[in-house]
């Protein structure tokens, strides 16, 4: 009977222990937000934190924890072009004939992310500004603290150097569409999409814009590598620089409109990835990792 007593008592115990057990993971499963899945399939990036150069300061990047070590340099194709070369080594490095080397330096209200830290120095992101070198060391002391606040599709839409869309429902909910402008390379759209805090744009998701005055809906042009968009003339509505014509209004477009450039953009192959913050301060700045 005792025998009995003692193996019923164990099996009890040993369901009260999983029941708690269950309990305690459901709750912290709960209490933690799921993060949303996207279209893209990009998840936001762990930095660690941001740092701001601070006022009368600027700095070498440095390619150890050490200023004895390598720094940071640019090297531009020798020629009287805009369109000359630009590469970026460290400074123990032969400079490549036909060029000339300049150092990188970082200047004041420069936002950078960390990666982490070693002794007086901080390890920060550098892939995209500089090339394909993904990260350099800056000393702690010309830099300080930033804290982001989060770039929410309202905030986006406000502050956004070129005019960016965020689409709030429906198939391509959270999908970000932004036209961009440059007076030497003409007009373009990216696609990004709006996560948790900030904006992802795969690098890669981009088309050149141009108008047909023969078309009476969009065009998508594509090539290997290359995709470009045709606007009938009354999409191309929006002035765009004094003197350089009209872009896309990107607010007037039909939700069949905004599906065709999503779907078309949503195909390109990327490897890296640009994520936009947003600091009062000093707006809109970017960060660029591997996929």
């Amino acid at each position: 009977m005792k025998k009995l007593f003692f193996v019923l008592a164990g099996m009890w115990m040993s369901m009260l222990f999983m029941s708690c057990t269950n309990a305690k993971t459901t709750a912290a499963q709960e209490s933690e937000p799921a993060e949303e899945e996207n279209l893209l399939g990009i998840q936001k990036p762990v930095f660690e934190k941001f740092v701001v150069v601070t006022e009368g300061h600027e700095s070498l990047f440095y390619q150890k924890a050490d200023k004895n070590s390598p720094t940071l340099c640019c090297w531009i194709e020798d020629i009287e072009s805009d369109m000359a070369d630009v590469q970026y080594h460290w400074s123990n490095e032969k400079v490549a004939e036909g060029y000339v080397s300049d150092d990188c330096v970082t200047w004041e209200g420069r936002i950078l992310a960390v990666l982490g830290e070693e002794g007086d120095f901080y390890r920060v992101s550098t892939l995209g500004d500089y090339g394909d070198i993904e990260a350099a060391y800056l000393p702690k002391d010309v830099v300080g603290d930033i804290t982001t606040e989060p770039y929410t599709a309202e905030v986006a839409e406000a502050v956004a150097w070129h005019q960016t869309v965020v689409i709030k429902d429906g198939k391509y909910k959270n999908l970000v569409l932004t036209d961009n402008f440059d007076e030497l390379w003409g007009e373009s759209i990216e696609l990004g999409v709006l996560l948790d805090g900030c904006i992802a744009y795969p690098v890669g998701a981009k088309a050149e814009c141009d108008v047909d005055v023969t078309l009476d809906k969009i065009k998508v042009s594509k090539e290997e590598n290359y995709i470009g968009f045709f606007f009938p003339k009354n999409l191309r509505n929006r002035p765009a620089s004094e003197g350089f014509g009209e872009t896309v209004d990107l607010k007037n477009l039909s939700e069949e409109q905004i599906g065709v450039i999503c779907e078309a953009l949503m195909g390109q192959a990327f490897d890296w990835v640009r994520y936009d913050y947003y600091t009062p301060d000093y707006g809109v700045t970017s960060f660029t990792v591997k996929k």
